[in-house]
């Protein structure tokens, strides 16, 4: 019986080395160079994308929470060039990995920093920057809660709500009705 016990622990800790060994190899080979990719971007981030205004950064929080990890992977991956040679379950393996290794690596600051100045924001719009100075006319320093909701609506679906008015406004109002995350 003694026997066994020792067998299934060594079994157990062999198993376990092998999961920590892949996951440190993931980190080495896969999520280190999205990483350095992301800081790269977080250098052409203007300033009021590196600090945005507050109602901005709480809609951000409140629509994306988590998941705002995981579009930045996404994004990093997109823009790697190696979307049409990998398989689609490679390349979701690959995201899913890196959301979930980067904030071993990034602050959620540096993050949403980087979500804010790369997400596409229309036909020939990156960021929240230039979003904020085409679609709004304001300048993302000074947009109210409404221009702020009407950003991050315009984030998740841009086709659709830039070409439909009323279906913008309707999501602005949803989430600025969305209760705070924990």
């Amino acid at each position: 019986m003694l026997k066994l016990l020792q067998s299934i622990v060594r079994l157990f800790v062999g198993l376990l080395a092998v999961v920590v060994l892949s996951v440190a190899a993931f980190d080495m080979v896969v999520v280190r160079p999205a990483v350095s990719i992301i800081e790269s971007l977080l250098s052409s981030a203007s300033a009021d994308e590196r600090n945005p205004p507050a109602a901005v950064s709480l809609l951000m929080h409140r629509f994306y929470g988590e998941g705002l990890k995981y579009s930045v992977a996404r994004m990093v991956v997109r823009s790697s060039g190696e979307l049409d040679q990998r398989s689609t379950s490679n390349r979701q393996v690959r995201e899913i990995g890196i959301g979930l290794l980067m904030p071993l690596h990034l602050s959620d600051d540096q993050i949403q920093t980087a979500f804010l100045s790369q997400v596409y924001m229309g036909l020939k719009v990156r960021g929240f920057s230039q979003a904020s100075q085409r679609h709004l006319r304001t300048p993302l320093a000074a947009v109210s809660n409404e221009q702020a909701a009407k950003l991050v609506a315009i984030a998740s679906a841009p086709t659709l709500y830039l070409e439909d008015p009323v279906r913008l406004k309707k999501q602005a109002e949803y989430l600025l009705s969305l209760p705070p995350r924990p």
